[in-house]
């Protein structure tokens, strides 16, 4: 409101930066309110804004505002990448979908895009939270097979998924 009142128009930068804050702070409606001034205001977000936008959603632990945002984004000619698939896996991981979390990584890679070793761990860490030993395990194994190396948190995830179920 300040810039406004200074004469300064705020560009997608400036939505892109105030929506992160948001963001940051798990506030998905302040920032989904700033992204729909945004688009009001006829500029259109860019991969940083719906990755913030999945963000706010994934760390208020809100998965299904999350793909709906993204559902609709696509259906609008986004094209995601790499970093928008890790954004939406880790607000299922948050959740222990590992299912939904699992169904993003094969969607990625039938796009084409290559994971990291962070979207695997998420997917991982999904299948921990669910208790999914068998699961986590065959993941950690694509993983490796695809010469991924993990990290430590990784092997950790695998370990708590066991431990969650029992093994």
């Amino acid at each position: 409101e300040r810039m406004l009142s200074e004469g300064f128009e705020p560009d997608v930068v400036t939505f892109n930066s105030m929506i992160a804050a948001w963001a940051k702070n798990g506030d998905g409606e302040k920032a989904e309110a700033l992204l729909e001034r945004m688009l009001g205001e006829g500029l259109e977000p860019n991969v940083v804004t719906i990755c913030s936008m999945i963000s706010a959603w994934a760390k208020h632990g809100d998965g299904e505002k999350a793909e709906a945002l993204l559902e609709r984004m696509l259906s609008e000619g986004f094209e995601p990448d790499v970093v928008t698939f890790n954004s939406m896996i880790a607000a299922w991981a948050k959740n222990g979908d590992g299912e939904k979390a699992e169904a993003l990584l094969e969607r990625m890679l039938s796009e084409g895009l290559e994971p990291y070793v962070v979207t695997f761990s998420s997917v991982i860490a999904a299948w921990a939270k669910h208790g999914d030993g068998e699961k986590a395990e065959a993941l950690l194994e694509r993983m490796l097979s695809e010469g991924l190396e993990p990290y430590v948190v990784t092997f950790s995830s695998v370990i708590a998924a066991w431990a969650k179920h029992g093994d």
